[in-house]
């Protein structure tokens, strides 16, 4: 009658030659005793209590239909002296047994096996959280000393030697053409789109959807920081240029509030069908209009049809054909302001962002301490018992990540002050007048981009066949 069998090979991470190595010898075993055996392999940490190929296993011995488990040790099965226990009892109970290269033929319903499989399991459970423990703090240390742990983001590569961040040469363009994008006036799902037609793919090799664009466009790793959280030893660390940086601090920054302002938008799943497209506001109830193709032919502002106070808003539409050259002709007067913040720039005699930057620092100052406030009110209140701990510990907890938020921000914009370059503000707003030259010369959707950066947006209003329109422009 041949003997079925169970092999089971586990690694930890960074030991593929070991997986190899005893995944052969396994293999090779098997094949001695003659055994028709089923194999599983899996990386990962022996005590996450949720090893997807372990839980198989564990499922293919509730079925009795195996004879023998064949392991490398019993260190390799797990290293959890509960777990351990547990298996031993699941083993007897299907009448199997255990062949380990290692430890050889294991019975575990005999009681001299049962001890000693428990003081081995006591051992390598004492030694897998001192071998834990030491990875750890060797992983904490490497941080404080500005070194990478973990796998690199992409855009960076590890240096061997210093285990610190540098560019990778491929990746590292295209990061930074991410973040230009979003300044550019690019939507996340235009900018996935972007790099799918010229053929770029993630280091996986798959395409970059919007969420893999979200979520790298929040790291601040590509501003020069290294952040690391040791959850065993409840401390988080961040340091300041660590590695070079792929983009600047304010050009983060600029990212970060692009972003935000575009939350209260969906995102567009569409093409830009207009250089209006999401600038212009009723005047009669402020909602945003939308712009459209009537009837395949012509591009129209659609009538608003808003509710407020249970009214409807009856702003009427109207062709581009009538709009479009009274904002031409708006932003054509515009270049002459820009033309005067370029030469306040040169002279020394004003730089309108740096004031902007203080006007925010101010107010993420005032919001700061308005927290750190409600956060003072919030404990009064618990001690007066007006709240329950339960509440307190919930709002507290919510309060707290605020001030963090804040915190981050008021660092971020002291930064910027202390390293605003007056050559870049003018570099920027010379690049705005050559692209609003010959403006509606350009394709719709550059159009758009370049109106979204002068523009904030377009107050629209239509009284029978008088349209007016307000154009606020951004300071």
């Amino acid at each position: 009658m041949t003997t079925t069998a169970l092999v089971y090979n586990r690694k930890s991470r960074g030991e593929d030659e070991d997986l190899l190595k005893f995944k052969k010898e396994l293999l090779e075993y098997c094949e001695r005793e003659g055994f028709k055996y089923k194999y599983f392999e899996e990386i990962g940490s022996s005590r996450n209590r949720e090893r997807e190929e372990y839980t198989k296993l564990i499922s293919e011995i509730k079925t009795g239909k195996y004879d023998v488990l064949v392991i490398s040790d019993l260190s390799r099965l797990t290293r959890d002296l509960e777990q351990q226990i547990m298996i031993f009892k699941l083993l007897t109970n299907h009448n199997m047994v255990i062949h380990s290269i290692l430890d050889g033929f294991i019975d575990p319903t005999e009681k001299a096996n049962k001890m000693w499989g428990v003081i081995k399991g006591l051992f390598n459970e004492v030694a897998y959280e001192e071998t834990s423990e030491k990875m750890h703090l060797g992983r904490l240390i490497s941080a404080r000393e500005g070194k990478w742990v973990g796998v690199p983001p992409y855009g960076y590569k590890k240096n061997k030697e210093a285990l610190k961040l540098e560019p990778d040469e491929i990746e590292a363009p295209t990061a930074r053409r991410i973040f230009m994008e979003v300044i550019e006036g690019y939507s996340i799902t235009e900018i996935s789109v972007g790099l799918h037609k010229d053929g770029i793919k993630t280091r996986k090799g798959k395409n970059f959807h919007p969420s893999t664009i979200s979520n790298l466009l929040e790291r601040r790793t590509y501003i020069g920081e290294t952040s690391f959280k040791s959850e065993k030893f409840g401390e988080e660390v961040t340091l300041k240029n660590t590695h070079e940086p792929i983009v600047s601090l304010e050009e983060f920054l600029k990212v970060r509030s692009i972003l935000a302002s575009k939350q209260q938008f969906q995102t567009r799943t569409h093409a830009v069908t207009s250089p209006l497209d999401k600038l212009i506001h009723c005047k009669k109830c402020g909602r945003l209009m939308q712009v459209n193709l009537a009837k395949g032919k012509y591009i129209h502002l659609q009538k608003c049809n808003a509710y407020k106070y249970g009214e409807r808003c009856e702003n009427s539409g109207a062709s581009l054909n009538h709009i479009l050259p009274l904002v031409y002709q708006e932003v054509k007067k515009r270049q002459n302001v820009i033309r005067e913040q370029i030469e306040k720039l040169k002279a020394g005699s004003s730089n309108e962002r740096l004031e902007r930057l203080e006007k925010e620092l101010k107010g993420i100052s005032r919001q700061l301490k308005n927290k750190e406030s409600e956060k003072e009110d919030l404990l009064n209140f618990l001690l007066r018992k007006v709240i329950p701990e339960t509440v307190y510990v919930n709002k507290n907890k919510e309060i707290e990540e605020e001030i963090e938020k804040l915190k981050q921000r008021e660092n971020d914009t002291l930064e910027a002050i202390a390293n605003s370059n007056v050559q870049n503000d003018v570099e920027y707003l010379e690049g705005l007048l050559q692209h609003i030259e010959n403006i509606e010369l350009k394709p719709v959707d550059e159009q758009n981009r370049i109106l979204k950066k002068i523009i904030d947006r377009i107050v629209y209003e239509r009284e029978v066949n008088h349209i007016d329109i307000d154009i606020q422009f951004k300071e």
